[in-house]
């Protein structure tokens, strides 16, 4: 079998002979341009090589990414769905504090009216006893000048 590692050992060395020809400026023969494009041919190989692992490794990365993103998804649809009730229920409770705002107006225009009632029955009861506290101090005021009278009448005859 041919190795790999002992050719490449070969190839970069016999290329490395040819790079310094070109870089003296100096003319190539043939069988040194074929070892060039042999040279050149490995290096793609290498590079299909490296790109396909590069692009293996990159659809792993992303598959993996793309698992973490949707199991984030997942998490924030749960997060919404959960959200949403808490919204319906806040709703509902803000409803509910509505209805019970409203009975607790009703009640209080009810008492509003009901102190209004009370009012007007204090002050009626009121100038009813003022009438009675005139009528007794008019009644007594009658009696004490009827005693004077009598009183006097009763001196007058003794």
């Amino acid at each position: 079998m041919f190795d790999d590692n002992m050719f490449e050992k070969w190839l970069n060395e016999k290329a490395g002979e040819v790079f310094d020809k070109v870089g003296r400026e100096e003319a190539i023969r043939p069988d040194e341009m074929i070892i060039l494009v042999l040279k050149a041919q490995v290096n793609l190989i290498h590079l299909d090589t490296d790109l396909r692992k590069d692009m293996r490794d990159l659809r792993e990365d992303m598959s993996a990414e793309i698992k973490d993103l949707r199991e984030e998804m997942k998490d924030l649809r749960e997060d919404m769905n959960d959200l949403r009730k808490d919204m319906n229920e806040l709703r509902r409770e803000t409803n509910d504090l509505r209805k019970d705002m409203n009975e607790l107006r009703r009640d209080m225009n009810e008492l509003r009216q009901e102190s209004i009632s009370l009012r007007r029955d204090m002050n009626t009861l009121r100038e009813d006893m003022e009438k009675r506290f005139n009528r007794t101090q008019w009644l007594i005021g009658t009696g004490v000048a009827f005693l004077t009278v009598l009183m006097s009448f009763y001196q007058f005859l003794q």
